[in-house]
């Protein structure tokens, strides 16, 4: 046999189990898109109404929508922004019992996420979430705060102050979502962009928690979230028809507050190289790396993060 008759042979062995590893996959992920989705309609069942009078803390109306808080303290308010998919509940079990008296600290659920209003035609990106700080300060009677945002919840911080430089005295942005190049961009966050692959990432993990865990308390408020009719598709909305990055690029340099920008060396969400190439851009920035920590600022150092904002702010 010669040596072309071999190659050949080669070659179109390599392409047919390539075709055959290619239908498998493509098989295997209309199967979870169809799972995943079926597994959303099971698991969104519940309006929000069906939780106001069980979960606690606070519900404001905000120009007809409702927005969920939770605050301590008194005096000149702070206002807390959580991250993407996540709700005050990351502060409550993190610092906010270890946050200062002194200040009044308002953590809100932003729109789509935690027990705050779900809307179907809402476009789900900075600029909306902005305006809901500045229409939830307005409703409460606030003209002027601070204003602390993690991940995601830094993005809107970031934007909020400014367009309204007169209502934030001053910013912490913690492990803050920037502008990322694609280069920039974890795998898993690849992922959403394919069609129903973001469909599997925010549903499976409560399949397995509803499965490994069912009595755990722990996960019962996360569920009861995830259980609200629209919460998959406020957070497919933001990361599947891409963020306003350009918005929030521009945004930076019309921040006039005093700033302070907290971001762990070893995060893997929001790479360390996207966070230098924004800080120039930010008028009166101090910045604060923190070493052996990743993206998840308010669990791996707490209290380090407690002790930089009871300085900062309180």
């Amino acid at each position: 046999m010669s040596e072309n008759r071999i190659l050949r042979k080669m070659v179109q062995r390599i392409v047919k189990a390539s075709l055959i590893f290619l239908t498998l996959l493509l098989l295997l992920h209309i199967v979870l898109y169809f799972v995943s989705n079926h597994a959303i309609q099971k698991i969104e069942t519940h309006k929000l109404e069906d939780f106001l009078t069980e979960i606690p803390w606070k519900w404001i109306n905000v120009n007809g929508d409702r927005v969920h808080f939770i605050e301590k303290g008194n005096g000149k308010p702070v206002i807390f922004l959580h991250g993407f998919a996540g709700s005050t509940d990351n502060w409550e079990q993190t610092i906010f019992s270890d946050l200062p008296e002194n200040r009044r600290t308002i953590c809100i659920d932003l729109f789509g996420m935690g027990f705050s209003e779900r809307r179907e035609d809402w476009h789900y990106d900075f600029p909306l979430w902005a305006e809901q700080v500045n229409n939830t300060m307005n409703s409460m009677g606030i003209s002027e705060a601070s204003v602390v945002g993690f991940s995601l919840g830094g993005s809107v911080a970031a934007v909020f102050a400014a367009r309204y430089p007169e209502k934030v005295d001053r910013l912490v942005l913690i492990s803050s979502l920037s502008p990322m190049d694609i280069t920039d961009l974890p795998l898993r966050s690849l992922v959403y962009y394919i069609p129903g692959g973001g469909e599997i990432m925010l549903t499976m993990p409560l399949v397995i928690l509803s499965y490994f865990f069912p009595e755990n308390q722990q996960y019962k408020r996360y569920q009861q979230i995830n259980s609200i009719i629209g919460t998959r598709q406020a957070l497919l909305t933001f990361m599947q028809e891409i963020p306003d990055f350009p918005g929030l690029l521009s945004s930076y340099p019309g921040i006039r507050s005093r700033t302070l920008l907290i971001h762990g060396e070893q995060d893997r969400v929001v790479p360390l190289s996207s966070i230098k190439r924004i800080v120039p851009k930010i008028p009166a920035c101090r910045v604060i790396f923190l070493k052996n920590v990743g993206h998840w600022v308010l669990g791996e150092d707490g209290k380090r993060l407690v002790d930089e904002l009871s300085v900062f702010l309180y």
